[in-house]
């Protein structure tokens, strides 16, 4: 048993990262069962049957005696439980200063977003076949956590706990494997970025040669300049920057969307950074930085047909 799967503190708190509906719990229960077991799905539906119709919840038993309301072993319950951080269904911190464990809800992928997704589809290929993995999409095909810096995230990955072993696999799921284990190797085939850098830094634009740091480090106007390697700006480019930064006033999340842009298609674009942002406001992903942040990667990571983009970032952002 790894260190992460034991739990430092007895009682815990449950927030909800997401709204969670019943078609949720419905995706759920048709989509996860097969490669994730029922007890994981009955763990994930017990907590949220704790904190239905509350903003948080404070346990008045501990973690322990959760494993006897579920009627399984401490064991299966932590399994359980990495399982289900391992597919971004919970998440779990340690929070130092209430001592407790923190557990926070996110709802399951839509059928959209599943056949969307790269991996967890092959997951339950590999379990019930495909014919009735497409049978269960076409039954669903139809038309308030805040982070703070006591907070230690200690989910599991999805790496950890699942295995896509196949003879072929898809070079993008190759590259979400590695990319969830974080290995670097010499010979890599995910995106190295170094060698660009080096010849902006030699022109002596870029501030900070890792773009992914710059986010967080410069304005947006001085972002702007390093991403497309300007000297100077005119006015009606500074407006146009000026105008992305007021739709969340958030510089390094309008720093961050832009350089997910570029990533994604090789040179800016600003409508394309604006309809990003604008889909952030209107959904209300904005709680704070980190949070927003989270929601991008996941945005990228998730979508097959973005995946390259989040790829590419991952590189930046395991850069030493």
């Amino acid at each position: 048993m790894d260190a992460n799967s034991k739990l430092i503190y007895s009682f815990f708190r449950i927030h909800r990262g997401d709204q969670i509906a019943s078609e949720d719990l419905r995706n759920l229960r048709l989509f996860y069962t097969s490669f994730l077991g029922a007890n994981a799905v009955l763990l994930y539906e017990f907590l949220h049957d704790l904190i239905f119709n509350k903003d948080k919840y404070d346990s008045t038993f501990t973690y322990e005696t959760l494993s006897l309301y579920l009627n399984i072993s401490i064991d299966e319950l932590n399994t359980c439980r990495q399982k289900l951080e391992s597919v971004s269904l919970i998440e779990t911190h340690n929070d130092s200063k209430e001592s407790r464990t923190v557990f926070v809800l996110f709802k399951p992928l839509s059928s959209v977003q599943m056949v969307k997704n790269a991996f967890i589809p092959r997951l339950i290929k590999n379990n019930i076949g495909e014919v009735n993995y497409d049978r269960i999409v076409n039954l669903t095909n139809t038309s308030t956590f805040k982070n703070s810096d006591s907070l230690e995230n200690i989910s599991a990955a999805f790496h950890e706990m699942f295995s896509l072993q196949t003879e072929v696999k898809s070079k993008v799921t190759e590259l979400l494997v590695q990319a969830g284990a974080t290995i670097k190797e010499n010979n890599s085939k995910v995106w190295d970025s170094s060698k660009s850098y080096q010849t902006q830094l030699e022109m002596g634009v870029i501030k900070n040669s890792n773009h992914y740091k710059a986010t967080k480090e410069l304005t947006c106007e001085e972002f702007y300049c390093q991403l497309t390697n300007t000297f100077i700006l005119e006015d009606s480019v500074k407006e146009k920057i000026s105008k992305l930064n007021s739709i969340l006033n958030l510089s390094k999340i309008t720093n961050l969307a832009m350089l997910y842009i570029y990533l994604e298609n090789d040179k800016f674009d600003f409508r394309k950074t604006t309809k990003l942002l604008n889909e952030v406001k209107k959904y209300n992903y904005v709680i704070d930085e980190d949070t927003t942040e989270k929601y991008l990667h996941g945005k990228y990571r998730n979508d097959i047909q973005l995946v390259d983009a989040f790829l590419k970032m991952h590189s930046l952002m395991n850069e030493q």
